[in-house]
């Protein structure tokens, strides 16, 4: 049978698949909420048998609100708001966020919540964490070894929140100490400081969440900075930035429920769908590929089904957190997924997390090492003339080997190139690339 448990930064966790940090995010995280109602709120997840748990961020404390009501209903909003969705494929949501009164709680809060977690968690569930910094080195530091002496088995340090950044006014410059959440993770020079000072406090592991706003390749000057100042792990990414499509037919007004009658359309961030995914799976890669045995990559980011989080192992994740599958599939969905990856170990012959972390690694190339291979295959694009309606989309388009003829898309098979571009493009699916006698290289010459 497949071995579930795993590491991460040398730490055992009984399943690769870990509690991301904003699912806490929800009324008994709030710092009116009483500390028995956190804590049955992650035993849900214990029960149901989460690997490891992401704590949300604890930092410096927000400006307090006029009175304890207006807390909580701004709190109570902000919830009500992320629920909006744009359904995908086969119910792959994407979900946008938005809030301008979430309060970052402070450090006695968090660790309040860390004890009662750690009263019920089992000794191979590792608790993490999580600093969100606009603060200085030293400060962090503090705090790391405040939770480091409460119990938390390891520090993530926070590089990727954009909860600042939605609530900024377009156009207004970064203050010096305003340079926390994705402001950090895009930056060496603001990031290695803190986790080197981390670091050097605690003997516990310490991890970087990263922010996608930090881009390729500059992600990789970033985790090498986290690398060189001490961190075991890092964590792919955060929810991307992003804005509602503008209701066209209503002047250009926002389309958030809430906010429908004064139109407005706040900035947010965009969480699970496949967009999302994608971009975890190439940073997942990316990190692993050029940081391989340096650093353990916990794949992070749309991550709905089991499929989701084999494909971040075979990439190079040792770990992966999840928020969305629970966000559209519910707290009990997590034993399906974990159903899901033992018995594909099982029947692909994969013993452990180990032997399957990494494995499609080999099969990422730059297109330049494969392109005369490519060239060699034999294959060219083909009508099924019983499934053509004649829309001719196909012969409307980019490539010149597609025409129309009697009413039906007719490929000119010399000038193919199996570039699947009137594949892709056929509503109806009646154009495949199939085996033939000429490679590419024999049908198409090419004279540079």
């Amino acid at each position: 049978m497949a071995e579930l448990a795993t590491t991460l930064a040398g730490k055992k966790v009984r399943t690769a698949i870990g509690l991301s940090s904003v699912t806490g995010l929800n009324f008994s995280w709030h710092p009116a909420a009483p500390v028995e109602t956190y804590t049955d709120w992650f035993k849900r997840w214990i029960d149901a048998g989460i690997g490891f748990i992401v704590m949300p961020s604890v930092g410096i404390a927000h400006k307090p609100f006029l009175n304890k009501s207006d807390e909580i209903q701004c709190y109570r909003e902000a919830l009500w708001r992320s629920q909006f969705k744009a359904k995908g494929s086969k119910g792959d949501y994407t979900y946008y966020f938005t809030t301008g009164a979430i309060p970052t709680p402070t450090m006695d809060h968090g660790i309040k919540r860390l004890d009662q977690i750690k009263k019920i968690a089992p000794s191979d569930v590792p608790i993490i964490a999580s600093l969100f910094p606009p603060i200085s080195p030293e400060e962090n530091a503090d705090m790391a070894k405040r939770f480091e002496s409460a119990g938390a088995d390891m520090i993530e340090i926070n590089g990727g929140c954009p909860i600042d950044p939605m609530s900024r006014k377009l156009g207004q410059a970064v203050a010096p100490g305003e340079e926390f959440g994705m402001f950090l993770g895009c930056s060496t020079l603001y990031i290695k400081p803190i986790v080197e000072a981390v670091t050097q406090a605690v003997k516990i592991p310490v991890g970087v969440k990263m922010t996608p706003q930090a881009g390729y390749p500059g992600m990789l000057a970033v985790i090498n900075s986290s690398i060189e100042a001490g961190a075991k792990y890092i964590q792919t990414t955060h929810t991307p930035m992003g804005i509602l499509p503008p209701d066209i037919y209503n002047g250009g007004k926002g389309s958030w429920p809430l906010l429908k009658e004064i139109g407005a359309n706040p900035i947010a961030t965009v969480g699970g769908g496949e967009a999302v995914r994608i971009h975890n799976y190439f940073y997942t890669a990316m990190a692993s590929a050029f940081f391989s045995g340096r650093i353990d990559v916990v794949g992070s980011g749309g991550i709905v089904d089991g499929e989701h989080a084999i494909q971040s192992i075979m990439l190079g994740a040792s770990t992966v957190t999840i928020a969305s599958a629970f966000i559209w599939r519910g707290v009990s969905y997590l034993k399906k997924i974990s159903q899901f990856v033992s018995d594909y170990m099982d029947n692909y012959g994969y013993r452990t997390i180990q032997d399957l972390r990494g494995q499609a690694l080999q099969y990422i190339k730059p297109w330049p090492e494969i392109v005369e291979q490519a060239r060699q295959l034999k294959l060219v694009a083909r009508v099924e003339l019983s499934k053509c309606t004649g829309c001719g989309i196909c012969a409307d388009n980019l490539c010149n080997a597609v025409h129309m003829g009697d009413g039906f898309s007719m490929i000119d098979e010399d000038d193919c190139s199996a570039c699947g571009l009137c594949q892709m493009c056929c509503p109806v699916d009646a154009i495949s690339l199939v085996p033939c006698d000429k490679s590419l290289a024999e049908r198409i010459q090419i004279n540079l």
